[in-house]
């Protein structure tokens, strides 16, 4: 899932400074260093190795918080001439009233929906039902696996670490490397009250303040037999990151779910940069 899917030009004219952005924030994310498909690429992965980004703290943060700036600014203009627009279109005669209260009906039905489709009120399993150990997937490091038989649509758990506000983020990782941040979309993507509304950040890094989801290795439909778990990210209520069965599990598999391309795509470019 793409968090910052845009960014401002200055970021697109520094391949450091992006690869190492969309490393950190633009994925699931869990620990590159412990990823197999990156090593089996090339021989010779750095995947976090100390780059120097202008030897200037803050400033990854800066070019994030102008990006999100602007695709805000961006879309409350948008929604504020598209509302103005109707208003004309209403009082003129030129838009049926019913047609507009009709779609804004609808709109927030599926909106709703949408919202409750992530929302997860179930306990998930306990943690007895898992067990870590070393990877099937060579270089990967630990994984995780299941003690008993999983089915089909079972909650599985939660991605569980600190919960961090963006500044206190990047006064931790101020070069972006979050190695083990899960980052959960702003609720609402528009400006409050004259603040921008920013993403939350789940960092599982330390592992006597985080879960075990921290642990599950990615593989997707192509290596050996494909990823048993998806997830879904909750922005309102209780952020959140959760994982569910997309199969009945055997007892003593290995759990993986699919980091995605624009992961994967970050860390090769990012090996790339560094050679």
């Amino acid at each position: 899932m793409t968090v910052f899917s845009s960014l401002s030009s200055s970021i697109n004219n520094n391949n450091n400074i992006y690869s190492i952005l969309r490393i950190a924030l633009c994925s699931p994310s869990l620990s590159v260093s412990k990823q197999s498909r990156s090593l089996q690429q090339t021989s010779s992965v750095k995947l976090f190795s100390a780059v120097k980004v202008h030897d200037e703290k803050g400033i990854i943060q800066d070019e994030v918080r102008s990006s999100r700036s602007l695709r805000q600014s961006g879309v409350l203009l948008g929604t504020t001439f598209l509302s103005m627009a109707v208003s004309i279109g209403i009082v003129e005669g030129i838009i049926d009233w019913n047609m507009v209260a009709l779609s804004i009906s609808a709109s927030t039905v599926a909106f709703i929906a949408n919202t409750l489709s992530h929302n997860e009120f179930r306990s998930p399993l306990p943690n007895s039902s898992f067990e870590v150990r070393t990877s099937l997937i060579s270089n990967a490091g630990k994984g995780l696996y299941t003690v008993e038989k999983i089915t089909r649509g079972s909650f599985i758990m939660d991605y569980e670490g600190e919960i961090l506000n963006e500044e206190e983020y990047f006064a931790r990782h101020p070069d972006g490397q979050g190695r083990y941040v899960a980052v959960i979309p702003e609720m609402i993507p528009l400006p409050i009250l004259g603040r921008l509304s920013e993403p939350t950040y789940i960092d599982a890094e330390k592992v006597d303040k985080s879960g075990l989801a921290r642990y599950i290795n990615s593989q997707n439909a192509n290596e050996g037999k494909g990823p048993n778990l998806r997830w879904k990210k909750q922005r309102f209520g209780s952020p959140g990151m959760h994982f569910y069965a997309i199969r009945d599990i055997n007892d003593g598999e290995e759990l993986y779910y699919d980091y995605g391309s624009t992961y994967w795509d970050a860390v090769v470019e990012d090996d790339d940069n560094n050679k």
